[in-house]
């Protein structure tokens, strides 16, 4: 029975880890609607390591942990990222959203 928790676990931290690849890095690529998700989604993932943690369960939170930072990673590789876009047009970076923050790239002359 144990297993089949690890394994869940793995699974919804691996999903959930690629869905933060996916999205853009600067929040200010990111549209109102990716920071809420952004941040459902992560008060998520806190919770079930939370939850993990208090009940007593190392090696599932440890597990969790795991998934989510090789899900990330796996969210990051260029050709699995693309096609990731590719099929949901959602997590496309819309850069100039924002209206401070927009970096080197946004075309404004800064002071020299």
């Amino acid at each position: 029975m144990e297993y089949v928790l690890y394994a869940g676990i793995a699974i919804v931290g691996v999903a959930i880890g690629v869905f933060f690849g996916a999205l853009p890095l600067r929040s200010s690529e990111m549209n109102d609607r990716q920071q809420k998700h952004s941040s459902l989604v992560g008060m998520i993932a806190l919770g079930v390591v939370a939850v993990l943690i208090i009940i007593g369960q190392d090696a599932a939170s440890w597990i969790a942990i795991a998934a989510l930072f090789i899900g990330f990673g796996a969210g990051k590789i260029p050709v699995l990222h693309r096609a990731l876009i590719h099929r949901w047009p959602y997590l496309k970076a819309t850069p100039g959203t924002k209206g401070k923050g927009q970096g080197k790239g946004s075309g404004k002359q800064g002071r020299r």
